[in-house]
């Protein structure tokens, strides 16, 4: 390919002052030319990538090894190919996607069937803290034996105590909902995040997303997503948790204590704007700590969608 024949194509790379974060910015010699290919063929889904189903044993295992070493997954995917032979070409999702099945399918294997779903789910991230896995989580539990709410935390830290929370949780319902008896602890909520998710939320703080999804895994409990944007606009996960209900409590439950306990308080002060849905269960009880004086969400913007594209505050 010559000169003439190349994608009038260039990439400014510089560095914002305000964050100290790099960005890249595209610039193109004629504008009017900015999306016309000029002398090659756009390649086809089917030549860029191979089916996962392709990838080999020792292709998992030269993944899971530069996975340990924290390689970049474009750097993972490059030498994948460059072993592999013939026109085998995996991409950087399919790499992490294989990675992260592996790791599922491990944990499920290593499950007793005779646990329950809550203590399956804290032995199996338990497990992953062991095998030095970077993430987070912390779990609200209720004790009838001493009949208090309980914070838990990986193996090794101790569990604290949640005093005097603003809205009790009705108890009984939800034990005579999941079947529990009155001497067994009840998991009621549990949160977590990966390092990587951890590490963009500090890196941009500014703007969180808040929702809740129905009915998407076994338990049919609901899942609290909390969702940043980067600097490319791109849309991110920074908090997962599966909550008892879409009572305002269990809400208050993720803004006081989870958020606080996995993005530690100088993350939390920088949070500047919050969106929520229009549910008042989810809006109402961070719009309130957003107005106490004492609060760490003091000054915190709250909006939330409603109808027609609008947002109210």
């Amino acid at each position: 390919m010559t000169d003439e024949e190349r994608c009038p194509f260039l990439l400014k790379v510089f560095c914002a002052k305000h964050d100290g974060c790099w960005y890249l910015q595209p610039t193109y010699e004629n504008l009017s030319e900015s999306c016309v290919h000029k002398g090659h063929v756009q390649l086809m889904p089917e030549d860029v990538h191979t089916p996962l189903n392709q990838l080999d044993e020792d292709a998992l295992e030269l993944a899971l090894q530069m996975h340990e070493l924290q390689l970049d997954d474009s750097l993972k995917a490059k030498l994948i190919n460059v072993r592999s032979e013939g026109s085998t070409k995996f991409t950087p999702s399919q790499i992490r996607y294989a990675i992260a099945r592996f790791h599922a399918e491990k944990i499920c294997n290593d499950f007793d069937h005779k646990q329950s779903s809550a203590e399956k789910l804290l032995a199996s991230f338990d497990k992953m803290k062991q095998d030095n896995h970077d993430i987070e989580f912390v779990a609200l539990i209720h004790d009838a034996e001493i009949g208090k709410f309980l914070l838990k935390m990986p193996k090794g830290r101790p569990s604290k105590e949640v005093l005097n929370p603003d809205e009790k949780m009705d108890i009984a319902k939800i034990r005579e909902s999941m079947g529990i008896n009155d001497n067994q602890q009840v998991l009621l909520a549990f949160a977590w995040v990966t390092g990587e998710e951890l590490r963009m939320v500090c890196k941009f703080p500014e703007l969180f997303f808040m929702d809740v999804t129905e009915k998407t895994n076994l338990e049919k409990r609901g899942m609290f997503i909390a969702t940043g944007m980067d600097g490319f606009g791109k849309i991110f996960v920074g908090l997962h948790c599966f909550m008892p209900n879409a009572q305002a409590c269990s809400f208050n439950w993720i803004y006081k204590h989870a958020l606080l306990e996995l993005w530690k308080k100088e993350v939390v002060e920088k949070v500047q704007v919050a969106v929520t849905d229009g549910e008042n269960a989810l809006y109402s009880p961070l719009l309130n700590e957003s107005r106490k004086a004492l609060s760490i969400w003091n000054n915190l913007e709250v909006y939330r969608y409603v109808h027609d594209m609008n947002f109210e505050q």
